[in-house]
């Protein structure tokens, strides 16, 4: 889910940045990260067709294969084949697209944008937390990656507010 959450957030920013302009590295960094969400979930897709890392148990039956078209949500973005992601995402973007097009020049609509931007990335550490949440622990979960994260948040924080951004980017 965080491939999930990152690109949705991303592709909000996007398209809050057509709305309201502001610091063209901040829409560079979106564009960059959506393209590397997408790496990463072909190469999660290739890992699972070939059961690397345990995602997948072998068997002599060939497992159910679960896409975007069977509408089945318990498969929701835990699908097997990497079109099935894209054709999602296209969806996502072409709904984005059409509302922008009546609604762009609305201040409320670009608005709504950058916060539904926001409050969406704001979700990422969830399925983190619901993991440790299930399993009673936080075994495999790195202090040094809470410490990174902090650290990015803070860096972050500062580069905006000295920037003048959008409070949207701030938080």
């Amino acid at each position: 889910l965080v491939s999930f959450i990152l690109l949705v957030a991303n592709i909000l920013r996007l398209f809050f940045w057509y709305g309201k302009r502001f610091d063209p590295a901040l829409a560079v960094q979106s564009a960059v990260m959506i393209f590397a969400q997408f790496i990463l979930l072909e190469l999660i897709v290739r890992c699972r067709r070939q059961g690397i890392g345990g995602v997948w148990h072998v068997t002599a039956e060939k497992q159910p294969e679960h896409v975007l078209a069977d509408l089945e949500w318990k498969y929701f973005w835990n699908w097997d084949t990497f079109s099935s992601y894209v054709g999602f995402i296209a969806l996502f973007s072409a709904l984005l697209s059409s509302l922008s097009f009546f609604f762009l020049e609305e201040d409320w609509f670009v608005e709504i944008l950058g916060f539904l931007a926001l409050g969406i990335e704001a979700t990422l550490a969830v399925p983190q937390w619901y993991r440790n949440f299930k399993n009673k622990s936080t075994a495999g979960f790195s202090k040094w990656l809470a410490v990174a994260w902090l650290l990015g948040d803070l860096f972050k924080t500062l580069y905006f507010g000295l920037r003048q951004l959008p409070i949207k980017f701030v938080f």
